[in-house]
């Protein structure tokens, strides 16, 4: 098999079905074939238009359909479908997969005097050559679409492979016509570092924003919003905003909640 880039792998597609297997239980789905068998049968006896040879004919291929998915069905590896809570630990165990990768490699970018990109680079090459080993066993199973009853071992791959597919996006989003930049009026004016760090805290702590890593998020909204702050600042600038006095840790929250309820009040 020719060597695999790691965006061929389709990690929506192969967890989906993980999570919603098609064949999770065999004795259900052979009756369901041998229902759907009788069904064409009896079609096929009913119908007056057929000749007694062209019913045979016709049964003959409705049974050698049959028993094509019978033989299927009897060769593919049934196991119970993860229950409720234990998609929402594959879920959350991705979620936290790709949040540890994100804060270390944040940590690296924020004390190496290389350029952004040339760091990123050497990080993602170093996961595909050395942290990649750990995965070996699962990632040739994934990509040979075998099960794989430790759904734990699995969300952690899945966690993995996304974190350096993000990386690899980052990388090449200048090069790819799907990430080219669309020019959006910037704002007049715009928050200062430290609003925009309590307003984004605050979507994503309320999760009604949510992206796969906090850097994701800070670095789209910064982009937005017209503010030139890196994680690393904006996690400092957190610190300081928990270090307020008793009452004065929502300053712009406050100010936002405020002036939105003036307007409600006053509208005419």
């Amino acid at each position: 098999m020719k060597e695999i880039h790691i965006q061929d792998i389709d990690t929506e597609k192969y967890l989906n079905r993980y999570l919603n297997p098609k064949f999770s239980n065999k004795e259900a789905e052979l009756n369901k074939q041998k229902e759907d068998y009788n069904e064409d049968i009896q079609r096929i006896e009913n119908d007056n238009n057929l000749t007694e040879n062209q019913k045979d004919k016709l049964k003959e291929s409705a049974k050698e359909r049959y028993n094509t998915w019978i033989n299927r069905i009897n060769h593919v590896t049934y196991w119970k479908p993860p229950t409720d809570r234990e998609k929402e630990i594959i879920l959350n165990t991705i979620k936290h997969e790709i949040k540890w990768r994100q804060q270390h490699l944040d940590f690296i970018l924020d004390i190496s005097p290389l350029p952004k990109h040339n760091v990123i680079n050497d990080y993602l090459n170093n996961l595909l050559s050395e942290d990649i080993k750990e995965f070996k066993p699962i990632h040739n199973d994934v990509i040979s679409g075998r099960v794989i009853q430790d759904f734990y071992k699995v969300a952690r791959y899945m966690g993995f492979l996304r974190f350096a597919q993000n990386l690899d996006n980052e990388l090449h989003k200048n090069e790819n016509p799907n990430f080219a930049k669309i020019r959006l009026p910037k704002p007049i004016k715009t928050l200062s570092k430290t609003q925009f760090t309590e307003l984004v805290k605050a979507l994503l702590c309320s999760n009604v924003l949510e992206y796969e890593t906090e850097t994701q998020a800070v670095e789209v909204l910064a982009n937005h919003f017209n503010i030139d702050i890196s994680k690393a600042e904006f996690d400092r600038t957190l610190q300081k905003i928990k270090g307020r006095n008793i009452g004065s840790e929502t300053l712009f929250l406050s100010k936002l909640i405020n002036a939105f309820t003036e307007w409600v009040e006053n509208k005419e």
